[in-house]
């Protein structure tokens, strides 16, 4: 069994060296650009003992939206939510008193991958620090939009590769382009086999071979939050969200007067 997991994960390292190494200069290079903190104030550091999670979108003073699983076996006592600056470990710290998870669905894993983590006290809200309204509509196949964050989704430690670095320490911010969700799930499957994507999630076209932002990483269409990220890549395949229009009601719902 330990022999089969070693063979599979030395395949799936040399593949994915070899696709890099198509890149020209076998170094992947980081996402995007440097951002300001004023260009996403609504973004959020998740973190625990010091470490990075993940990362999170402010939607109003008093709740960050996340991925479900970015505190899968982590205390939330120790979680602090840190925001209004670039650099992944400064900025104005915040504790967490509550976190509403979403009911996952069974038949579709991609799904509902969301919870709500509540301040123990409000945000006060700056040109740094504030909240993004979630978007009105679906979003179309071929809108544009940007993603920004601080770091991969590898769980590797290729510290040799930059990309593939577990974390960045600086803010980056990039553009993207909504593919669509039949296509996304075409090419993410030649990977993840075992992947399945419903019209709750929306895909991005990704042509680099720098690595995804943190899962949570908001999605920003037309100035209001599209989406979160829930699955990269540091490979040319689409990169998956959660699509929040499809979960404005449950978030209305769970945020409202608490």
């Amino acid at each position: 069994m330990l022999q089969s997991a070693g063979i599979l994960l030395l395949t799936f390292l040399s593949w994915s060296t070899a696709e890099v190494a198509k890149n020209g200069s076998g170094r992947c290079s980081p996402r995007g650009k440097a951002a300001r903190v004023e260009e996403v104030p609504w973004i959020a550091s998740i973190q625990s003992n010091n470490t990075q999670l993940c990362s999170g979108a402010i939607i109003n003073p008093k709740f960050v939206l996340i991925t479900a699983n970015c505190l899968t076996n982590v205390n939330i006592t120790t979680v602090k939510v840190l925001v209004g600056n670039p650099d992944r470990d400064s900025g104005s710290s915040f504790g967490v008193c509550n976190e509403i998870i979403h009911t996952r669905n069974p038949k579709h894993t991609s799904d509902d991958n969301l919870s709500l983590l509540k301040l123990c006290e409000p945000l006060t809200t700056s040109a740094k620090v504030k909240a993004i309204d979630i978007i009105d509509k679906q979003p179309e196949e071929g809108a544009r939009g940007s993603v920004a964050g601080w770091g991969s989704l590898t769980k590797g430690r290729f510290k040799s590769k930059d990309c593939w670095a577990k974390h960045s320490k600086v803010l980056r911010k990039t553009d993207v382009q909504l593919l669509d969700i039949k296509e996304c799930a075409t090419r993410r499957k030649k990977s993840f086999s075992k992947l399945s994507l419903s019209d709750a999630n929306i895909c991005s076209e990704k042509r680099d071979f720098s690595c995804s932002y943190d899962a949570g990483s908001p999605l920003v269409i037309d100035g209001k939050l599209a989406g979160i990220i829930t699955a990269g890549t540091c490979l040319r395949k689409p990169e998956i969200y959660a699509s929040l229009y499809n979960y404005r009601k449950w978030i209305e719902t769970s945020t409202k007067d608490k």
